[in-house]
């Protein structure tokens, strides 16, 4: 078994994603290769100009937290509040 630890992080676009993608050593004599990449996180681009973020969960399926929410980013609305006086 390989316990490899991280040496290096890269980015890179295939289509409408934008991944983040880690790399791993394993210094292992046993080793079937010396180092892997793994992608962990991932954007992908919208038709309103926007980034919908992913992470890939244990099962190496892709996450997408916020797919099919009407609000995706509350915090850029403005709030509607009266000033007292």
């Amino acid at each position: 078994m390989c316990l490899g630890f991280l040496i290096g992080l890269s980015t890179e676009w295939q289509r409408r994603y934008f991944y983040l993608v880690v790399t791993y050593a394993c210094p292992g004599p046993n080793s079937v290769s010396r180092t892997f990449e793994a992608s962990f996180a991932r954007l992908q681009h919208t038709a309103t100009g926007r980034f919908n973020p992913a992470c890939t969960r244990h099962s190496g399926k892709w996450h997408e937290p916020f797919t099919g929410r009407k609000d995706q980013h509350p915090q850029n609305k403005p709030e509607s509040r009266t000033l007292p006086g």
